[in-house]
């Protein structure tokens, strides 16, 4: 069974089993057992809010013995707790599902962050070309003229209705 610290220190146990996949669908409609090329698994880096909820009520036995409420349980999440919180919930999908699914699931998630990681590349790369930033910058400034123009004109037209 997977773990992860939150942002206060607390280790939290993450099980991964047919109760808690159960529980989590049902409560938040996420099925996280969903292997498709669109399954949630595959987006929750990028939706943190709902990772956060799948990750509370994965650990809520444990959160109730504790009386930890969600909002609290979600003020202590944050930077490497979220990150960790999801390695746990993958490496316990992967303990959860049959071999045949297993390894369909760790070549999908080994793609998608090989993909991300590309992603982030490209980014970096993009967001430091001054080129990039220029060409940026100068359709911004001609959308945000068109944009003048078009309200100048359109008070003009009115003043000269009213006229």
């Amino acid at each position: 069974m997977g773990s992860f610290k939150d942002k206060n220190g607390r280790s939290w146990l993450v099980p991964v089993d047919y109760t808690s996949l159960r529980r989590v669908k049902a409560l938040l409609e996420v099925d996280l057992t969903c292997l498709s090329d669109n399954g949630v698994i595959f987006t929750l880096e990028d939706n943190l809010l709902s990772l956060g909820d799948i990750l509370y009520v994965l650990c809520k036995d444990e959160a109730d013995s504790l009386k930890i409420t969600d909002e609290d349980f979600g003020r202590a999440l944050g930077g490497d707790s979220l990150d960790d919180g999801l390695v746990a919930i993958v490496e316990g999908l992967e303990d959860f599902f049959p071999p045949l699914h297993r390894q369909k699931f760790r070549k999908m998630y080994n793609k998608v962050c090989r993909m991300r990681k590309s992603m982030e590349i490209w980014q970096d790369k993009t967001m430091d070309n001054k080129e990039m930033e220029a060409q940026m910058t100068e359709g911004l400034l001609a959308k945000l003229d068109s944009e003048y123009q078009s309200i100048m004109s359109g008070i003009l037209e009115t003043d000269t209705v009213e006229s």
